[in-house]
């Protein structure tokens, strides 16, 4: 164990000194790369923030020099047509525009606001002469020339005159309807200059220039704005001015966020006047744009004016050594506002350290990289051979002779390791003949117990699909018993719908009426559980139509109502009586809400009372899907089993109480309809399951034909084939009330023998029957009767067999389902005769 230890102490010692050395070199470039890159970076970004600047600057100014455009494009319109307008008066077209009203003001009629957007006023007691009538008619005109073309780009285009009147183009702001003095003398003052003349004589109008307003707040329309006038002067003499009120929302949006991360902006004026600041724009607006720089009592924004001020004329790049930050300056054309970027040393600092950082990270990289390589090579050429041969020799001493150590080296290591790989052949040599026959008795006990486990599955395997088989042969034989036993039920009821709806028909006694309804409701409840019966029997597809999910779920109460009331289990129905109509197959979702109340009942069955069954039925709008949730205070089920509930032929109950079927069936048919049902745990105990459908899109209702009246038609002969005497008579009855002939056949052949004597309009036929029935009897009219194959309407109990299907649809003939109704046959029977 003593003999690796000098090597191990090498390496250690020899990576020591490498990591020394890199290390001192990695130091050294990082601290001049530091400063490198920070003096690059200055440059580089000083560069960038001037160019940033002075474009932004540009793009800025952009609307103010359009707006300066528009406003001497105007003026020198306004100046050429003045001096070639008309020198009469023109007092008519005057009185057409303006009226005085009864505060002394006059002003522009409201019919032209509507009409052109424009509105006008003039304050008291003016003089109106031909000179100052011509002004403001061609100031009108002109307005509602340029008005609309500049409407895109500028909230409104005015004009003032020097006796204080404004003519204003601002669609959907009737100013100056409404304005009053002092809102005019406001406006008027907005772009007045120092030295402008308050009041105005008529030889002392003066030329003018063109002013810009300070920034304020408007609280007409709520948002910040400056305001520029042009003057129009003819001969120097000053005639009007006219103007732009822009909004500056968007410009002092783009000023708050800055686009440089670290930076912020500033807007001020010449003379002091802070317009937007990050940390001042409440005070500003308090100001109406007013705040002084020197007010706020801020030493930076201080210092940033005074240099702003003393140097923006001759340096775009300030350097603000104070506050260890750049000034990028530039002017905006039009209102002369200084636009101020600072820039924050410290993120040119930052930029610097992080490269720095970078550097010396990629060295502390390198260095690892080299001591890692070091550490391997060292061990490749010496420790790992030492440790080799040290490892082989522990081995032989344990009895391990199967060594193979590398031998291409020609030092004294080669040579040891050439030794010790011939001493552990000669051993091995003797060691894997018995090597080979424990690996030949491994294997043959490995095949043995996959063979014993193969067999377990396959046994398994038999067991799951014998007792599959079994439950399947159930379901069949419960499917052949209620189908024959709904099909046998349908004839009486057939008989009874009939003969009551008969008896409705004929009485006139109101208290016999009554009665003989509550017998025909109780007839129609059993038919919907004979339906109910057949729908269990017979699984069809899918037949959709709208249905009310509320119903069916009343439907499927009605059904299980007796075994739950001797069950002792309350039942709360919470249903929703605004629930949308769904398009589904009733009789499937019955069949589905069936089975989840029979799975309630059986396992409240379990606890003692109290019982109950809570169903509610909800709509989700944002989903759009109908939600119906059964909840039980049952033991619930098991957690180990909830993941294999809705498996076929899986079932939890004792022998003989369930089929595993159920909820399968139930998870396939709410799958078709495009849905999903789940169990969902509640906190409370119990079992909850919640079905929930999609709404989807309901197709129009077919239009009910009325059927025409008999009365008048002409009698036709009609023979009727059904095995049942009393449905066949009851039929009789009902079309001889109708004014036909009919007679009777029960069977197939007997109606054979019946059309052998003599031709009937129409045949009525059962299709199943003794002797030949429905589809034999059709089979032999084709043969010997085509004629009357379009007069052949079948009658039957049982639709959902799946051979009577397929032979209806075959066919395409009608069908009346029993139990039928007098209208139906009839109805029928007219729709054949046509």
């Amino acid at each position: 164990m003593a003999a690796p230890r000098p090597s191990r102490s090498l390496t250690r010692q020899t990576l020591f000194q490498m990591a020394i050395r890199i290390t001192a070199i990695v130091t050294v470039a990082t601290v001049i790369s530091y400063f490198h890159v920070k003096h690059n970076l200055q440059t580089q970004t000083l560069e960038q923030l001037q160019r940033y600047v002075q474009e932004w600057g540009a793009r800025e100014s952009a609307i103010f020099v359009l707006a300066q455009d528009n406003l001497r494009t105007f003026a020198q319109d306004y100046a050429k047509r003045l001096e070639n307008f008309d020198v009469i008066d023109p007092q008519a077209r005057f009185g057409e525009l303006f009226a005085e009203r009864g505060d002394g003001s006059t002003r522009l009629r409201d019919f032209f606001f509507e009409k052109s957007g424009i509105t006008g006023v003039i304050g008291k007691y003016v003089d109106f002469d031909a000179d100052l009538r011509r002004r403001l008619v061609l100031g009108y005109d002109l307005l509602a020339q340029y008005g609309p073309a500049w409407q895109q780009r500028f909230v409104n285009l005015y004009i003032t005159t020097p006796e204080h009147g404004i003519l204003i183009y601002w669609p959907g702001k009737p100013w100056g309807l409404n304005a009053n003095s002092w809102e005019v003398n406001a406006k008027l003052a907005l772009n007045e200059n120092e030295n402008d003349e308050v009041l105005v004589i008529d030889n002392l109008r003066v030329a003018r220039k063109t002013t810009w307003s300070t920034l304020y707040f408007d609280y007409a329309v709520n948002d910040w704005m400056v305001s520029t006038t042009e003057p129009v002067n003819v001969d120097g003499q000053y005639m009007l001015s006219v103007g732009h009120d822009m909004l500056l929302h968007e410009l002092i949006e783009r000023m708050l966020s800055s686009r440089i991360e670290g930076t912020y902006n500033i807007l001020l004026r010449e003379d002091g006047l802070l317009l937007t600041h990050p940390r001042f724009m409440d005070a500003i607006q308090a100001q109406n744009g007013n705040l002084s720089i020197a007010k706020t009592g801020d030493a930076n924004l201080n210092r940033i004016f005074n240099l702003v001020k003393n140097q923006a004329d001759t340096a775009i790049i300030i350097d603000n050594d104070e506050d260890d930050e750049y000034l990028a300056v530039t002017r905006l054309q039009g209102p002369g506002w200084y636009l101020v970027t600072v820039f924050p040393k410290a993120i040119i600092i930052r930029g610097a350290f992080v490269t720095a950082r970078l550097i010396l990270l990629l060295g502390v990289i390198a260095l690892l990289v080299e001591i890692v390589t070091s550490f391997f090579v060292l061990r490749a050429q010496l420790s790992k051979p030492l440790t080799s041969l040290m490892e082989a020799t522990n081995r032989i001493a344990v009895g391990d002779f199967n060594i193979h150590l590398a031998n291409h080296r020609l030092d004294e290591i080669g040579r040891l390791a050439r030794s010790l790989n011939t001493m552990s052949l000669e051993i091995g040599a003797r060691e894997n003949a018995l090597n080979e026959r424990s690996v030949k008795l491994a294997l043959l006990n490995e095949q043995l117990e996959q063979e014993l486990e193969e067999r377990k599955r396959a046994e398994r395997e038999i067991a799951r699909q014998r007792e599959a088989l079994h439950q399947s042969e159930k379901l069949n034989a419960l499917g052949s018993l209620l189908a024959g036993v709904s099909h046998e039920l349908n004839n009486p009821l057939s008989v009874v719908v009939g003969r009551v709806i008969m008896l409705e028909e004929e009485t006139a006694d109101p208290a016999l009426k009554t009665k003989l309804s509550k017998i025909r409701q109780a007839a129609e409840r059993c038919a919907r559980i004979v339906k109910a019966f057949l729908s269990i029997a017979r699984q069809q597809p899918p037949q959709r139509k709208p249905v009310s999910v509320n119903a069916l779920i009343e439907a499927a109460v009605e059904l299980t109502a007796y075994s739950l009331r001797t069950a002792d289990i309350g039942t709360v129905l919470d249903l929703d009586p605004l629930l949308p109509k769904l398009s589904a197959d009733a009789d499937q979702l019955t069949q589905v809400f069936t089975n989840l109340i029979v799975n309630a009942q059986q396992a409240l069955l379990e606890i003692d009372p109290p019982r109950y069954l809570e169903i509610t039925s909800s709509f989700a709008r944002d989903e759009q899907r109908v939600r119906i949730e059964f909840a039980d205070n049952g033991p619930g089920v098991p957690e180990a089993i909830r993941s294999r509930i809705f498996e076929p032929f899986y079932t939890s109950k004792p022998v003989g109480m369930g089929t595993g079927i159920g909820l399968s069936f139930s998870y396939g048919v709410v799958a078709l309809h495009g849905g999903q049902i789940i169990l969902d745990p509640s906190d409370a105990g119990g079992a909850r399951f919640v079905v929930s459908l999609p709404l989807a899109v309901l197709p129009a209702p077919p239009a009910e034909g009325v059927p025409p009246e008999p009365v008048g038609t002409e009698p036709h002969t009609i023979l009727i084939v059904d095995d049942e005497p009393d449905i066949a008579e009851m039929l009789g009855e009902m079309l001889v009330a109708a004014g036909h002939r009919t007679d009777t056949a029960a069977s197939g052949n007997e109606a054979l023998r019946r059309l052998a004597d003599r031709s009937y309009d129409v045949i009525l036929s059962d299709l199943k029957m003794p002797d030949l029935d429905g589809p034999g009897l059709y089979r032999h009219l084709q043969q010997s009767y085509p004629q009357l194959l379009d007069r052949v309407i079948f009658i039957s109990g049982d639709t959902f067999r799946m051979e009577a299907s397929e032979f209806l649809a075959q066919t395409g003939r009608p069908l009346l389902e029993k139990p039928f109704i007098p209208s139906e046959v009839i109805r029928a029977v007219q729709q054949v005769l046509g």
